[in-house]
C-alpha cells in the first residue's frame, strides 16, 4: 500500500488566500481586527483571547496556551481531529485536490526539483470552492 504524500504547504497557501472566508464558518462569532480575526476561544465563543493572524495563519489562544502555525493546526484544534485528517477537510474546502498536488509535485522533482506554480482565482463567497490554474 502505497502512503499519500499531503503537500501542507500548497494547502495552507490556498487556504490562505480566502482566510477571511474559512475564518467566518469556522469561527462566525469572531470579528476583524486589523490583520487578525479575534473570538473567545476554539469553541467559536464571543471574545478577543483567540487571535489568527489572516496573513500567515500564525494563532493562540492567549486563555488556554494553544497555539498554531498555520489554518490546518487551526482547523484541526477546532475539530479536535489529526493534522493529516485536518489537511484533506481543508483541501477539500478550498478546492485543492490532493491527488494533482501530489501528481503535480512529484513530476516537477523529475524536472530540476521545480514545483508548478498556481494562483487562486477567487473566494469570494463561503459557499464558494476556489479553483487554481496551473501555470
Amino acid at each position: 500500500m502505497q502512503r499519500q504524500s499531503i503537500n501542507f504547504e500548497s494547502i495552507n497557501s490556498a487556504a490562505l488566500s480566502c482566510a477571511k472566508t474559512l475564518l467566518e464558518r469556522w469561527l462566525p462569532a469572531g470579528r476583524i481586527v486589523g490583520a487578525e480575526y479575534e473570538v473567545g476561544d476554539l469553541n467559536g465563543n464571543k471574545g478577543s483571547s483567540l487571535k489568527i493572524n489572516m496573513r500567515t495563519g500564525k494563532w493562540s489562544d492567549f486563555e488556554s496556551g494553544e497555539s498554531g502555525g498555520d489554518l490546518i493546526s487551526l482547523y484541526a484544534a477546532i475539530h479536535k481531529i489529526d493534522q493529516i485528517e485536518a489537511a484533506k477537510q481543508v483541501a477539500e474546502l478550498v478546492g485543492v485536490n490532493i491527488d494533482d498536488i501530489g501528481n503535480n509535485v512529484s513530476s516537477a522533482s523529475n524536472t530540476g526539483n521545480k514545483k508548478p506554480k498556481w494562483e487562486p482565482v477567487h473566494c469570494t463567497h463561503p459557499e464558494t470552492y476556489i479553483s487554481y490554474i496551473y501555470i
